[in-house]
Order: C-alpha cells, then sequence, then structure tokens
C-alpha cells in the first residue's frame, strides 16, 4: 500500500509514528477522562523534545502489568519499569500532593562545567533533602530509606562504582533537608582504562 507523502513524518525525533495505523488505533482506544488526565500531567510535568507522546494514563502497577485509566491491562515491556514511580510509595505520593497543594513546583537543575583536565556534572533538585545521618551511608549497597520491598538499595551504590572506579571520577551530595539535594560528577577528560580483567 502507498503512502501519501503529506503522511510521511517530518521530524527526526518525538513521535514519529504518523501512520494510519496509528490513527486508527487512537481512534479506537483514547478516553476522553484519559485524554483530561493527560493534559493536567502536562500542566506539571517537562516535555522532552525526543519522548514520544504519553497516549494513555496508568492508574495502577503490579509487577509487569500496568492498568490504565480506562481499566485496560497491558503487560509492560519498557525494562526499566519507569511506569511503576509512585505506584505503591506513600512518600511520594504525599510529596506530589504537597506540592500541587503549595504550588511549589519541583525542580530539576542539571549543570555542566569544564574544568580543564576534567568535566563537571551537577545535579540539584529543590525537593525534601538528605538527613545528615544518611548522607555518609548513600554509596553503601543495599542502603535504604524506603520500606522493605520499595526499594534495593543499589542504584546510587553502583552509580558510584561506575563513575569512580570504571571512569576514575568522583561523585559526591551535598543536600540540606527541606530545601535541596545536589550531586556533583566529576570525570577525569583523560580516558581511565581498568586493569581488572586484563592479562599482565
Amino acid at each position: 500500500m502507498a503512502i501519501a507523502e503529506d503522511r510521511l513524518p517530518r521530524q527526526s525525533e518525538g513521535d514519529v509514528n504518523r501512520s494510519l495505523r496509528r490513527e486508527e488505533w487512537a481512534r479506537r482506544n483514547r478516553d476522553p477522562a484519559v485524554d483530561a488526565l493527560l493534559q493536567e500531567d502536562a500542566h506539571y510535568f517537562l516535555h522532552q523534545s525526543v519522548s514520544t507522546p504519553c497516549l494513555s494514563a496508568i492508574r495502577k502497577a503490579e509487577g509487569i502489568w500496568i492498568e490504565d485509566a480506562a481499566g485496560r491491562r497491558y503487560m509492560d515491556f519498557h525494562g526499566n519499569n519507569v511506569h511503576h514511580i509512585g505506584y505503591g510509595y506513600p512518600r511520594l505520593i504525599a510529596a506530589n500532593k504537597r506540592s500541587r497543594e503549595t504550588g511549589n513546583r519541583p525542580i530539576l537543575k542539571v549543570t555542566t562545567r569544564d574544568l580543564g583536565s576534567a568535566v563537571e556534572v551537577r545535579v540539584r533538585d529543590n525537593g525534601t533533602g538528605i538527613a545528615s545521618e544518611n548522607r555518609d551511608k548513600l554509596f553503601q549497597p543495599f542502603f535504604t530509606t524506603k520500606p522493605t520491598g520499595e526499594g534495593t538499595g543499589l542504584g546510587l551504590s553502583i552509580s558510584y562504582e561506575i563513575v569512580t572506579q570504571q571512569h576514575g571520577g568522583t561523585i559526591e551530595v551535598d543536600s540540606e533537608v527541606g530545601a535541596f539535594t545536589e550531586f556533583t560528577v566529576r570525570l577525569p577528560r583523560k580516558q581511565h582504562a581498568t586493569t581488572e580483567g586484563r592479562a599482565a
């Protein structure tokens, strides 16, 4: 079947699927209540130029299954389980609600700096901060402040190992409870070669 020239994608990033099949799917599957939720979501969250637009709103997530606001259940093949963030985590739900009620919009600021022989990346938020008694433990494997079953405590320890061991860099954290958290990663420009696994 030939596709009319005006039906061909005119962009290289974002949602390039403008096919007749996609439009047919949308016509059959879009739900007015879901569209209203997506409109509200668009008011609060950052849009990425390279992301496919949201086509549904998730109501529930369990294991590999997600259920949308229209009651349809799907197997989640996304791989990184990004859809599950916030589901069943009362602390995140409460923070989101508090943000909406106070009008204090979450801010995530990323800055980079050329340090000559190294590059620096800082990631800072205006969230709840990290208590001082937890800062020294952040990069330890299996450390988590989340209740049992809500987190493995491996994310930051793996990040620390990648930055320090594989790239010869540093990663630091600064935080003030109730104000901000900032991670600073410095990576040397010179390639850091690890000797692990190499023949002597």
